[in-house]
């Protein structure tokens, strides 16, 4: 339903959700094949990848901070959602085409640039895409079906873009050989076709006393807005804490995933199935959560999500060079337990969300609770980018040069310390999060065994 109590129509579901189908290609792209590509593709040296991808984490950041609350704001007549979604989607593009046509040897400004522009307008539509699907549902009812058919579109979605990268070689050509461009190149046709159904098919959340409240005008106290929600109470704080642990650790054991699996396994010709096993067994992972959510509080499934991954870490230096049955069975135990917290961290942050709502006098900014709780996230993220690439720098680690002891050190079992760290944290975290809900008497309304009024 909407804001007005309409029930939203199959095309308006599917408007909502195809960006996320979209979406997920860049991120896999992203996350998993660009620090390959700028290496073995750009001719960039390991450092000088390090810093470009830390560069870019910072930048994301800075965005979706800065935009967090300005797109709750009416521009130019277009509303609070179409203008930021069209001018992500031309600038994504622009700098999208640009890496396209990117050569060997390129100076780094040109990389610096094209990347910038590349994440910036990934992050304005991201974020506007989700503000739009937090105000185009009332109620857990009708968050939950837009929602859901989103988080599969986005399943599906790595699903797609991992089997088409594991494609023989005889589909790609020339610098297409690289997973990265052949995934970029699909994103690029699939962002304006999903972006542009979204801005003609979905009516937007009609203005109301949210955008009264701001008078039309930008100020510096929206731009704060993201950071005052996710520090306010000290629930709110651990929350925060938590997205931040749990994108830590994913960018810790996800940019050197390809280095190990080529380099410290010496398996480089599984890089691609592996990715497509954990993106099924991710697809696995999400359905049984959702099921067990409807019987378990997702404070409950936290605690068993972070075990899991203290143990995905404990085995990782185990993993034996050569063999790819057990590296195969570690991605799809990963991948199955891994996006499980993301998902639960959102749920709460839902909650969040109307707990806002409900002792507000104004109704709360969705882009300013969404950008919030994840720029620790983010940030996080970005810092461990940084942590990993002078861990590889120290060990003396060179891709396709070195291997054997330096190799296991610097992407087998520092990573896993420092992953097993981050997992025992959160355990922590949730501990004092139980805790603050208790001291205040809120718990989240889910779970059938729950009153939706507590």
């Amino acid at each position: 339903m909407t804001g007005g109590g309409r029930v939203l129509s199959g095309l308006e579901i599917a408007a909502l959700s195809l960006p996320s189908f979209v979406f997920a290609g860049y991120e896999l792209a992203r996350k998993t094949y660009l620090p390959a590509w700028l290496v073995h593709g750009g001719g960039l040296s390991l450092a000088m990848t390090g810093s470009i991808l830390t560069v870019m984490a910072i930048w994301s950041v800075l965005i979706e901070l800065g935009f967090g609350m300005i797109s709750d704001i009416p521009v130019f007549g277009l509303g609070r959602r179409r203008f930021w979604i069209l001018a992500g989607t031309a600038l994504l593009t622009a700098a999208g085409v640009c890496l396209l046509f990117a050569r060997r040897g390129m100076p780094v400004w040109f990389w610096i640039v094209s990347l910038l522009g590349l994440a910036g307008g990934w992050v304005l539509t991201n974020l506007t895409h989700g503000a739009w699907a937090l105000e185009a549902g009332n109620g857990p009812i009708a968050r939950g079906r837009i929602f859901g058919w989103r988080m599969q579109a986005g399943i599906g979605g790595g699903m797609v873009f991992s089997l088409m990268a594991a494609l023989p070689g005889a589909f790609r050509t020339g610098s297409s050989a690289e997973p990265f461009i052949f995934i970029l190149g699909l994103t690029l046709l699939g962002a304006p076709l999903a972006h542009g159904l979204l801005v003609v098919a979905v009516h937007e959340f009609e203005t109301d006393r949210r955008d009264h409240r701001a008078g039309g005008r930008w100020s510096l106290s929206h731009l704060l807005e993201p950071l005052r929600v996710c520090i306010a109470t000290p629930a709110d704080r651990t929350l925060a804490a938590l997205f931040g642990l749990v994108g830590a650790r994913g960018a810790l054991l996800g940019t050197g995933f390809l280095f190990m699996t080529r380099d410290a396994l010496c398996l480089p010709h599984w890089s691609a199935m592996l990715v497509t096993i954990q993106t099924l067994a991710a697809a696995l992972g999400i359905a049984i959560a959702l099921t067990l959510i409807r019987h378990h509080s997702p404070q409950r499934l936290l605690v068993l999500t972070f075990i899991g991954n203290f143990g995905l870490a404990a085995v990782l230096p185990l993993l034996p060079a050569g063999l790819p049955a057990p590296l195969i069975m570690w991605s799809a135990c990963s991948g199955l337990i891994s996006p499980i917290d993301f998902l639960l961290l959102r749920i709460l942050l839902g909650a969040r969300l109307d707990e806002g709502g409900r002792h507000q006098e104004a109704a709360p900014q969705a882009a300013a609770y969404y950008a919030g709780f994840h720029l620790p996230f983010n940030l996080a993220a970005a810092l461990s980018l940084t942590i990993a690439f002078r861990i590889y720098d120290w060990a003396g680690f060179v891709p396709e040069s070195t291997s054997g002891a330096s190799a296991w050190w610097a992407l087998q079992l520092i990573p896993a310390c420092l992953a097993a760290s981050l997992s025992g944290l959160g355990l922590v975290a949730l501990a004092g999060l139980v805790k603050c809900q208790k001291a205040t008497g809120k718990s989240v309304p889910i779970g059938r065994k729950r009153s939706m009024g507590n």
